[in-house]
Formats: structure tokens, sequence, C-alpha cells
């Protein structure tokens, strides 16, 4: 279950229920997680037993496989946790006289995020931080600067980030609350960061494309309007010819001509 997935989760069951999610622990995959108990008015347990999505997975004295354990003040820990570790874990506290107890907890396990890079131009590069989303999920950045045989470090916040560097490292940190996971180290030059063949020409030449592109529609633009006052141009003089009339006399030698100009009805 991703993070934004278990908050409408938790809404829904607010809504409906009147009941709440409990408390909330985020794991990285790979590693061990620890769920504490929640407050309890239970000073000595007798015996306790934890649940996993209604499946019972380890009691105080005999874990029930190789990669839970539970600790003598009731704390669950899970080795080498996945994905499918996420989900409600339900823990039962019993006292010696038999009386149970119910707490709950919620587990989150998430990937590391990963660094993308979404856009690369000669002059800009777009960086997206991917990682779980949440209302509470910020990301923030880091990026190493090589100049000239100087260093220089600078942090920034968001989901993406564009920059105008080609040379250096950059990586990303996801942060929930107490909860944080950082990626690996990526390069800021296209051509170390996964971009390669077509893909990388087709990055490196949108600037020229899309002014190429602007090019052709003006031009496409200048022809038609040529075209029109063309046309416009050539009907005037055809009008301008159908008004005149031309009459031809000749007397004792001498040729007279008349010309007749009419009204074009409009």
């Amino acid at each position: 279950m991703g993070v934004q997935a278990f908050h409408i989760f938790c809404l829904l069951l607010s809504l409906f229920s009147g009941e709440s999610c409990g408390q909330t622990v985020y794991g990285k995959v790979g590693e061990d997680v620890y769920l504490h108990l929640r407050e309890t008015n239970r000073s000595y347990f007798h015996d306790i037993q934890w649940i996993h999505q209604n499946v019972p997975i380890a009691k105080r004295t005999q874990p029930l496989n190789q990669f839970v354990e539970v600790f003598e003040n009731g704390t669950l820990i899970l080795h080498n946790v996945s994905r499918n570790h996420s989900g409600v874990y339900t823990v039962k506290i019993y006292d010696d006289k038999g009386t149970m107890q119910l707490t709950e907890s919620t587990l989150v396990v998430t990937d590391p995020p990963v660094v993308e890079l979404v856009l690369c131009t000669l002059e800009v590069s777009v960086f997206h931080c991917v990682g779980e989303n949440g209302p509470d999920a910020v990301y923030e950045w880091r990026v190493s600067i090589q100049n000239q045989g100087h260093r220089t470090v600078s942090n920034h916040t968001g989901k993406y980030l564009a920059l105008k560097y080609s040379s250096g490292n950059i990586s990303c940190t996801l942060k929930i609350g107490n909860f944080s996971s950082q990626s690996g180290t990526s390069s800021l030059s296209c051509e170390e960061s996964g971009l390669s063949g077509p893909e990388l020409k087709w990055c490196v030449n949108m600037e020229v494309l899309v002014m190429l592109g602007l090019l052709c529609f003006m031009m496409c633009g200048i022809s038609v309007a040529v075209q029109i006052c063309r046309k416009q141009r050539n009907s005037n003089v055809t009008s301008e010819a159908r008004g005149l009339s031309v009459e031809m006399a000749q007397d004792d030698g001498i040729a007279y001509s008349e010309v007749r100009v009419g009204k074009q009805r409009k």
C-alpha cells in the first residue's frame, strides 16, 4: 500500500466507522523495521501476539517465522522488509487474568526515491524525484557542481528541479515525518544520466526543432497572406477592365476613339 492509498484508506475508515488508523511507521525496502507498542494501561504483559492482515506472525515466546522477532517489551522487529510487509499490524496484549487489549499500527514500506531526467536541452535540465506521494511527503535535492576545480553544493526543495548546469552530481531525499530515504547519486550531464542515441539527440536539439517549427509556421502565414493580396488585386483589375467601353470611328481619313466608363453595380 502506497502513502497516498493509505491516507485515502484512513479517511474512509474515519468517515464510516469513526476509528483511526493508529500510529503509522515508514520503512525502507531491504532494511529492518521496529513496531513499538502504543500507549497502554497495562504495566505487565503475560503474553503478546502480533497479527498482520488477520494472520498471526509472532508471539512473545515464539516467533512464527525467521523474519520476525518480539522483544521482552513487546516491540516487534521485521527483518529485511519488502513492500509485501506493508499493511495493518494488530497486537493482542494479555495480562495474567487473560484480559486482552488491542492496539494497531500501520506499516508503509517504500522503495528509495529515484532521480529521473525528464528534459535535457542546451541550457537547462529538469529532474524528477520519483517516490511515494502523500500530503506529508517532502522532497529535498542536493546538487554538487564542479567548476574550474571548485566544488559548490546547494540544496533545493520540490518534486521537480530545473538546473542550468551541465556538470556535477545530484541526488534527492524523500522525507515523511521522521522518516527519510535518499536516492542514489546521478550525473547532471545528459550523456552520463542514461540518455543516449536518438533520445539524447532529440533532447539536445529540441530548442532547434521548436525554432524551425515556428519559422515554418510564420512562412506559411506569409505565403497565405501574399496569395490573398494577389487575388484581391487581380479581382480589382478585372473589374476596371469590364467598366471600360471603347468605340472607334473614322472621318475623312482621321480615326477617332471614344472611351466610355461605366459604373460597376455592387
